[in-house]
């Protein structure tokens, strides 16, 4: 019985993003991987790691590390406003809080509506790329959650 819930689940999620602006850019994550988004909270430093990650955060009980996903992307760090937000994600059992500018919101991308991602001379690394999806006249990045948390 409990697999064909979760079977239902993932067809139900199939091909649905949760879009984010960062540094101006817009960038999808599938849905399956998204717990919840929260306002940006006090993290707490740790030394010796790698500098994306600012710290970890107490969720719940829960101690979670935090990635900034400019400095992730190599991209300059700047100050959180009210529109920052941590999206709390878990792929392979992690749970892991990502700094994003702000959400923009969530679509459905048909599968032809998605291309290769672009090689690793691009702006971004191609290790942390899904694909690129053309969507409402929109270009969304759509990043590979799983990358995103190794140390690559």
């Amino acid at each position: 019985m409990n697999e064909i819930v979760a079977q239902e689940t993932e067809n139900t999620l199939r091909g649905k993003y949760l879009t984010f602006i960062l540094d101006g850019q817009c960038f999808g994550l599938d849905i399956e991987y998204i717990l919840e988004i929260i306002g940006v909270q006090t993290v707490t430093r740790v030394p010796k790691i790698p500098p994306y990650i600012i710290g970890i955060m107490n969720l719940r009980g829960k101690v979670i590390p935090i990635i900034d996903m400019r400095l992730r992307f190599q991209k300059a760090r700047r100050d959180y406003d009210a529109k920052t937000c941590v999206i709390v994600v878990e792929a392979d059992e992690d749970v892991v809080g990502l700094v994003v500018d702000a959400i923009d919101e969530v679509v459905d991308i048909a599968d032809g509506n998605i291309s290769a991602p672009p090689g690793a001379d691009s702006d971004y690394s191609g290790n942390f790329m899904k694909g690129v999806a053309r969507d409402k006249g929109k270009v969304r990045l759509l990043l590979d959650c799983r990358r995103i948390l190794r140390d690559n």
